[in-house]
């Protein structure tokens, strides 16, 4: 018995940021043989369409790039800069992933399997927290949200008030903010092998 298609989606890479605390440019930094940036553009290579937020880098897939204003806005504006460069499309679905998360590959089929028109799906990590930017919207609820976001707010703004569903994974999640977690990333991948 063959697995159902996974559903038609575009994604929203958020790949901007100073990386303070990791002191150089996080997403050219590999993890099991691959920068985080281009593991972000890999774990979303099923989308009809990818808008990247961010810098201009090496891509080995067409995509369409974007940055918030003002610029360092943050991630919530980000997120609007993004649907806002996102052409008209026949997808239902968005997905959001920070550029930072090295194994969002296995997320995307999670998170469409349980995203709603006005129930977003995201990710909970395994300090039972939302991941925020690991997450799966309707495209007219995620716009509709967008509107209404500010320079000064923060990207758990446009969940206020929504029901969200949550995906836990039976894998860790880890997000690369620091040389630290950088290297608990790369010994992950380790573990992981090739493959993964």
């Amino acid at each position: 018995m063959s697995e159902a298609p996974i559903e038609r989606y575009d994604g929203i890479i958020l790949a901007g940021g100073s990386s303070r605390r990791m002191g150089t440019d996080k997403l050219s930094e590999a993890v099991g043989g691959a920068t985080l940036f281009a593991r972000a553009v890999c774990a979303l290579s099923a989308a009809d369409t990818v808008v990247v937020v961010g810098p201009r880098r090496d891509v080995d897939r067409s995509v369409i790039w974007a940055l918030e204003e003002p610029a360092g806005s943050g991630p919530a504006m980000a997120i609007k800069a993004g649907i806002a460069a996102l052409p008209d499309s026949t997808a239902a679905h968005v997905i959001l992933l920070a550029g930072d998360i090295p194994f969002a590959e296995g997320v995307v089929a999670s998170l469409l399997s349980t995203v709603t028109m006005d129930r977003p799906a995201a990710v909970v990590d395994q300090d039972h927290q939302i991941q925020f930017l690991m997450s799966a919207w309707s495209r007219p609820l995620l716009e509709a949200r967008c509107a209404a976001v500010a320079p000064a707010d923060r990207v758990s703004s446009l969940f206020d008030g929504l029901a969200v569903t949550p995906v836990t994974l039976a894998t860790k999640i880890l997000d690369c903010d620091t040389p630290e977690d950088l290297a608990a990333a790369r010994l992950e991948a380790l573990q992981r092998g090739p493959s993964r």
